[in-house]
């Protein structure tokens, strides 16, 4: 009777399952954020270039600060630019 066979199976399988989530949990827990899995020497290397990259970009910004007067990119006068209404003859602009 295969039926028998079903209660240990999900006691089994329920076990296995609620053991991993409290290691995750735990794991999050104490460190703060999830596990990571699956890294390898390079791409420990390639965080860790990545941090010391942000830092220095961080304090290359702090001092590079732009006037608030420079518009900056995405914030262009109208009549500048690619789509400004001249290669549109039916636009207003």
């Amino acid at each position: 009777m295969p039926w028998e066979s079903a209660a240990p199976f999900v006691l089994i399988t329920g076990g296995i399952w609620v053991m991993s989530e409290l290691l995750d949990k735990s794991h999050k827990v104490a460190h703060g954020r999830p596990k990571t899995t699956g890294l390898d020497p390079w791409d420990r290397g390639l965080a860790e270039r990545d941090s010391r990259f942000a830092k220095s970009w961080g304090k290359w910004v702090k001092d590079h600060e732009v006037s608030p007067a420079f518009p900056g990119p995405g914030r262009r006068r109208r009549g500048r630019g690619r789509h400004s209404g001249r290669h549109f003859p039916d636009s207003p602009a």
